[in-house]
């Protein structure tokens, strides 16, 4: 996995699971996590979080309002399935890149799609190209260490493709 391949057994990170639904993405981070912050809208779903006892912090909120708001800093900042209810992904990196450590990690997962730069699908997901991916992260100064496709699920009979992306941020203070 990308966290293996980049954070090797680093095991002190505080870490934001963005979106964080039952708790899922909660396993492979605890052991990295020295603090695992997970925020989701659904109540319903942080009850299930809640019941894995991995983290240490939950919050109810709309992701972008909450970080907005958010007084903490974080090592490593995960949207798994997150940014595919964003258009746009410099609505979520930006102000996720915002409450990253210096030379912190971000990992975002996406549908991969084919209409540049993103494009709303039936499902009401939307799916993204790498390209976009890319100048987001140029565009705030986070560099790419790794773009991995991988199966999600088919739908409609056809599969869908999801794009992990690592990135981390410059190693100066943000502006």
């Amino acid at each position: 996995s990308l966290l293996g391949k980049y954070l090797q057994d680093t095991s002190d990170l505080n870490v934001l699971d963005m979106g964080c639904g039952t708790g899922l993405s909660g396993q492979p981070l605890k052991p990295r996590s020295r603090s695992l912050t997970g925020i989701d809208l659904s109540a319903e779903m942080l009850k299930k979080a809640e019941a894995t006892g991995l983290y240490d912090t939950l919050e109810c909120a709309e992701i972008t309002q909450w970080l907005a708001n958010c007084e903490g800093s974080f090592d490593l900042i995960v949207a798994c399935d997150t940014c595919i209810y964003f258009g746009d992904l410099d609505q979520i990196i930006r102000p996720a890149n915002q409450a990253l450590n210096p030379g912190g990690w971000m990992i975002i997962s996406v549908e991969k799609g084919d209409a540049y730069p993103f494009c709303l699908a039936d499902s009401g997901r939307y799916s993204h190209t790498q390209r976009h991916i890319e100048e987001v992260a140029k565009g705030l100064g986070l560099e790419i260490l790794e773009v991995e496709e991988g199966f999600l699920r088919n739908e409609y009979s056809k599969p869908v493709i999801a794009l992990m992306a690592i990135m981390q941020g410059s190693a100066r203070v943000h502006q």
